[in-house]
């Protein structure tokens, strides 16, 4: 082969590895470079609110009831690429029979709130830490355990 036939070849294969990239390259990169999301609880203690309750007429009533409220903080632990249309599900609740072991008490799905639901939407794209409500428990209590699978 002459030189020229080889740039001519060079030429084609490049062409080719070019449109390749410009049709699947969102894929690839998708593929090769995963966001890896991290997911915790705030604070084991949770934050102490006590809520305003108002009781619809007739006649209206308003009390005030204390609750701890939980947060759980999604952060990305690399900084690129975005993690896009991330919401958090709980999927399943647990809770430990007489001898210790975890029994399944509910099954289904419910989407959490992110922080701040009036200006934030229901998924969210992120590359910073955020937050989001996890639970309002009706006692003063501390949360004992929150076991949190990520898939």
């Amino acid at each position: 082969m002459y030189p020229r036939d080889w740039i001519a070849l060079g030429g084609v294969i490049t062409t080719l590895l070019v449109s390749v990239v410009a049709i699947f390259g969102e894929k690839i990169r998708a593929s090769w470079f995963k966001p890896k999301l991290c997911v915790h609880l705030h604070s084991p203690r949770g934050v102490f609110i006590a809520n305003e309750i108002i009781n619809p007429p007739p006649p209206a009533q308003q009390y005030t009831r204390p609750a701890r409220y939980y947060y759980l903080s999604v952060r990305t632990t690399r900084r690129w690429p975005l993690a896009h249309d991330v919401r958090i599900l709980v999927t399943r609740l647990e809770r430990p029979d007489p001898g210790g072991l975890p029994t399944t008490v509910w099954t289904g799905e419910i989407p959490l709130r992110w922080e701040h639901p009036e200006i934030q939407p229901a998924s969210r794209t992120f590359g910073r830490p955020a937050r989001a409500d996890f639970m309002p428990h009706k006692t003063q209590k501390k949360c004992r355990s929150a076991k949190i699978n990520c898939t």
